[in-house]
């Protein structure tokens, strides 16, 4: 591999460490899996609560016209607010403790996974719904039948956008709090110059953030078989 030569034989082990002493570092830090499932842990709470809350709340604001005129201006400056600024009033706010992660977390996937469902409600045609009127169907049944599965899409596309911003909010949270996780592993390497343990870490949050990613995509692929076939066409 040709990182694993040039870092063997050419570049410092302090700015670029070979794989193979990442992966050692890895496998070998005490305190990896403590940290490890700790960032996990919120970034799966903060995930979940943004799923629930944005589904829940793009399917009500697209059934009323009052709420979209309403709070989509408002929606619209929190997402284009950076939501790691948030971190440290959640950190007043809550203190030093997980509270102040998960809303952290739940900020940065929520808003994605909002927007995509208020998309995916909006891309049903009115001919479905006509059609589903002239068979006396009510608002419900509209929606279950009609409206939900044609956004599933669109939910999903949310899902896959929020997954690895999940990681990078967990990440800030704890450079911010600082005393547990992997970002805390991060600021501990970086003050002792501990470069191959900061690759480490970088490691494992790709590894929660692919996991995370290759779920949904799993569930996708279940769930809704004929997504996958009409993109290889």
């Amino acid at each position: 591999m040709i990182w694993e030569f040039l870092s063997t034989f050419f570049i410092p082990a302090y700015i670029l460490p070979a794989p193979s002493v990442i992966f050692y570092q890895f496998f070998t830090y005490e305190a990896m899996w403590y940290h490890f499932s700790y960032t996990l842990y919120i970034v799966l709470v903060g995930f979940v609560l943004a799923v629930v809350g944005g589904l829940m709340l793009g399917i009500l604001i697209s059934h009323s016209a009052h709420l979209q005129r309403g709070l989509s201006p408002i929606l619209s400056g929190f997402w284009a607010t950076p939501k790691s600024a948030f971190a440290p009033l959640f950190i007043v706010w809550f203190g030093y403790g997980d509270m102040a992660s998960i809303f952290v977390v739940f900020l940065m996937a929520f808003f994605p996974l909002l927007e995509n469902t208020m998309a995916g409600m909006r891309a049903t045609e009115p001919e479905l719904i006509a059609l589903m009127r002239s068979l006396r169907a009510n608002q419900y049944q509209i929606l279950e039948k009609v409206r939900i599965p044609k956004a599933m899409p669109y939910i999903f596309s949310g899902l896959k956008i929020a997954a690895p911003l999940t990681v990078i909010g967990a990440v800030v949270a704890e450079f911010i709090s600082g005393y547990r996780g992997l970002g805390y592993i991060v600021l501990h390497a970086q003050t002792f110059v501990k470069i191959p343990l900061t690759f480490a870490a970088i490691l494992a949050m790709l590894i929660i953030g692919l996991c995370l990613y290759g779920a949904i995509a799993l569930v996708e692929r279940r769930l809704l078989p004929w997504v996958r076939r009409s993109r290889s066409v």
